[in-house]
């Protein structure tokens, strides 16, 4: 039986990150490339990477990043903003209370 995986996609100013996981946290497919103004593109050559990888499998994907909502809008993908997902992923994986978080990106930068 195939296990559903999670999928983070963060489509920045400037790059395009993704990482796939299985249900216990295990990376499985991961990818960080600058996307050259064409986010869609790039997109579109890293989840044939993914299925080349990882198969016909069924992914949950959720998108974030700058240039993340309105790709997540025309595709119908559910969006986090970034620093929300940030934070959401110190707080369930970091044991020690972090204070404070510094986000920097191709376009801006980031304080919690």
């Amino acid at each position: 039986m195939n296990e559903g995986l999670s999928t983070g996609i963060d489509i920045g100013s400037t790059t395009v990150k993704m990482v796939v996981c299985d249900d216990h946290q295990n990376i499985l497919f991961s990818a960080y490339e600058r996307h050259q103004a064409r986010p869609i593109d790039k997109l579109k050559a890293m989840l044939d990477a993914a299925q080349k990888d990882l198969g016909d499998r069924k992914i949950d994907v959720v998108l974030t990043g700058s240039a993340g909502m309105g790709i997540a809008e025309t595709l119908d993908i559910p969006f986090v903003q970034e620093v929300v997902a940030s934070v959401a992923f110190m707080e369930k994986n970091i044991p020690d209370p972090v204070r404070t978080f510094i986000e920097i990106g191709g376009e801006d930068s980031k304080i919690v």
